[in-house]
């Protein structure tokens, strides 16, 4: 985890949960998360914990095929980002995962310098 960031914009699919919950207990208290997490529905969302402030988006896919991470893809898509030193995280399936990847690097338009979000994706299985 980054001490320096101010805000956090963190979001996964279901299998990235323990991920995103791990991140968040790892925060120092001094940070703000946004936090994306794309279920099937709501049996399926968890009471995560930090020491950090956080506000939580479950998002709904309801198992349809095909469409699975799109939810969470336009969420980021959506998200303003605030001011100040901010970091990204993102867990969710590969192809999804491109998508999002291109449209933080591409559409909003980072160029390496400081303050610049990572994003960093998993495969889910």
């Amino acid at each position: 985890m980054d001490a320096e960031a101010d805000w956090y914009l963190i979001g996964g699919d279901e299998a990235a949960l323990p991920a995103v919950g791990t991140l968040l207990e790892a925060l120092p208290p001094s940070c703000f998360a946004h936090v994306f997490v794309e279920v099937s529905d709501a049996t399926e969302e968890l009471k995560l914990e930090s020491s950090a402030r956080f506000h939580v988006t479950w998002l709904h896919h309801g198992g349809a095929a095909g469409r699975i991470g799109r939810r969470l893809e336009q969420a980021v898509r959506e998200f303003l980002f605030p001011k100040g030193n901010g970091r990204v995280w993102i867990g969710c399936e590969a192809g999804v995962m491109r998508d999002i990847r291109r449209h933080l690097l591409n559409e909003r338009g980072w160029t390496g310098l400081t303050p610049t979000p990572k994003a960093t994706g998993s495969t889910a299985p």
